[in-house]
């Protein structure tokens, strides 16, 4: 695929070339430059088209190669639900971000990456640090964890509260960007 602006260029000078081609000819008849003026008139809607479907067709690679990553946040291995609230039996229990890019093309890595979160450690704000017992962080490799929350001997009603990115919350369709973990009595 081409650059838009490349495309754009290319046809300006196409456009620029052209009627400095034709000036020299110097058109005797006002037909002629009314033909002149009509091609160059299409010239620029041909430019202004193709621009338009460069920009539609990168919005379109953007949104496949973030569509192409799958993230999940999960304690003990159950995601969290729709309204950011979870009922823990004990207070020993992991919350887990992960990303996944479940098929991976060597050709087309550094256009699936532009799909991938930023930093994951930046998407999600542990509100409740007191009571962290150990973070983690994974090796940055497509299939593993990049980052793990773990916590240990919280009792009955503890509350663990998170906040997590915009971007995250977009990405698993969440309802809120607050996830409340409550330690069951």
């Amino acid at each position: 695929m081409r650059n838009p602006a490349f495309v754009a260029a290319l046809l300006a000078m196409m456009v620029v070339g052209f009627t400095a081609g034709c000036a020299a000819d110097a058109p005797a008849d006002t037909e002629d430059l009314d033909a002149l003026s009509d091609e160059i008139e299409r010239m620029e809607e041909e430019k202004t088209r193709l621009m338009e479907q460069a920009e539609a067709q990168e919005e379109t690679i953007a949104d496949l190669a973030e569509a192409a990553w799958d993230y999940r946040l999960a304690v003990d291995e159950r995601c969290i639900p729709l309204d950011g609230e979870m009922h823990v039996p004990k207070g020993d229990f992991d919350v887990v971000v992960s990303e996944r890019l479940p098929l991976h093309y060597d050709r087309y890595t550094q256009t699936l990456n532009q799909g991938r979160l930023q930093d994951p450690a930046e998407q999600v704000t542990l509100l409740s640090e007191d009571k962290l017992y150990k973070e983690t962080a994974g090796a940055g490799t497509v299939v593993d964890v990049p980052i793990a929350f773990l916590f240990r001997d919280l009792g009955a009603g503890s509350e663990v509260e998170m906040r997590i990115s915009e971007a995250l919350q977009r990405r698993l369709q969440l309802e809120t960007r607050d996830i409340r973990i409550i330690v069951g009595e």
